[in-house]
């Protein structure tokens, strides 16, 4: 459930044409989430979730983490789209992500073989596109380096970097 006031302020910057997006997915000592972020042109984030991924230990990587990630986050947006009864074009919505397959499967789906239909990660990859294609808004999907506040102070990153590390966190 996310705050009535929380849900008005993601609205606005959605009709300003400046929201964006993030999303990052994590793997360790057996655990599996993803997080996806909504946030300001200034990269303050306006919304936070973390979720599970579920599946067998040995299907779990980081790829199948981070599509979670960004097919929660565009289907959260269509909700928001559909509850609201939105009407109008919007700008497309740029998400953020650190994760190079994860952004490409997003944007292009991914390759149709006999072998990729049994790899473990062919259900999110499905779904993922899908949603993307079904989805009222347009999303460009960008990369970014992960971890850019090991070596640089977090005020002196990039808007697209302080995304990245607001979701890792």
């Amino acid at each position: 459930h996310i705050a009535e006031s929380t849900e008005s302020n993601i609205l606005q910057h959605l009709w300003g044409g400046i929201l964006r997006g993030g999303m990052d997915g994590s793997v360790t000592s057996g655990k599996v989430a993803y997080v996806f972020g909504i946030f300001t042109s200034e990269a303050q984030p306006m919304y936070l979730h973390i979720g599970p991924v579920h599946g067998e230990a040995e299907q779990q990587n980081s790829t199948r983490s981070e599509m979670h990630g960004i097919l929660c986050l565009v289907l959260f947006l269509n909700e928001l789209y559909h509850k609201h009864s939105l009407n109008g074009v919007f700008q497309a919505i740029t998400i953020y992500g650190d994760n190079v397959e994860s952004l490409r499967i997003a944007k292009n789906g991914s390759s149709y073989s006999l072998k990729k239909a049994f790899s473990s990660d062919m259900d999110v990859a499905f779904e993922l596109y899908a949603a993307v294609k079904k989805s009222t808004f347009e999303y460009e999907f960008e990369h970014v380096k992960s971890h850019q506040d090991d070596t640089i102070e977090y005020d002196l990153l990039s808007t697209e970097a302080k995304t990245n590390v607001q979701c890792d966190e």
